[in-house]
């Protein structure tokens, strides 16, 4: 009667153990939580624009080919790492080249597992860089070919896009107007030469940064 008890506890004891595990095991596929730059971001500076990152709710399994074979961006992009951070459950894709100006980026991801064999949907997400830094066209005098002065009136140079000339946490960011000239010509100043930064309007850029 002893033995027969002992059995059919551990039968039931079994079974319970078993129905739990089963209970608790994980059928959710991973799922992202944030991407950066975020879905849908306008105007990002190509200067500084060298990774982009996907964070999911959970570890991603790497497959056989590597994590880089998970990733397509349109238009294409070499890379020059993709790696996942265990700790934030981020996934890393580095560029190995600069981005374009003024282009939208579609990165996809696709058979994306977790530890369980869960395989997440594809997931897609765009970005668009923003301008380049362009210069107006500069204003002279129709001396300029009858061996006189030309007087230029006013150069203004575009950013473009927020970064592409000043990095806010980079102290000490310089930048240099560089004027090229035929043979022959020669370009003096004359009275005050000033420089105004963004037409007067509140700007990111300290003229004590600019030269």
């Amino acid at each position: 009667m002893f033995q027969l008890k002992f059995l059919l506890c551990f039968i039931l004891t079994f079974i319970f153990l078993n129905n739990q595990y089963i209970w608790s095991q994980d059928t959710e596929a991973p799922s992202v939580i944030s991407t950066t730059p975020e879905n849908n971001a306008t105007d990002l500076t190509v200067r500084t624009l060298n990774l982009t990152t996907i964070k999911y709710n959970e570890f991603i399994v790497e497959p056989s080919s590597g994590y880089d074979s998970l990733v397509t961006i349109n238009p294409s992009v070499i890379l020059n790492d993709v790696t996942f951070s265990n700790s934030q459950n981020t996934l890393e894709i580095e560029f190995s080249e600069a981005l374009l100006f003024d282009i939208e980026y579609t990165v996809t991801i696709t058979g994306v597992k977790d530890a369980e064999g869960n395989v997440a949907e594809s997931y897609s997400y765009s970005f668009t860089t923003g301008s380049v830094t362009s210069i107006n066209t500069l204003s002279l005098t129709e001396e300029l070919c009858i061996e006189g002065e030309a007087a230029l009136s006013q150069i203004v140079i575009s950013e473009g896009a927020p970064g592409n000339f000043f990095n806010p946490g980079n102290e000490g960011s310089r930048q240099n107007i560089l004027l090229h000239l035929p043979d022959n010509f020669e370009f003096i100043t004359a009275g005050t030469t000033a420089i105004s930064v963004n037409n007067g309007n509140p700007s990111d850029i300290p003229t004590n940064d600019l030269s």
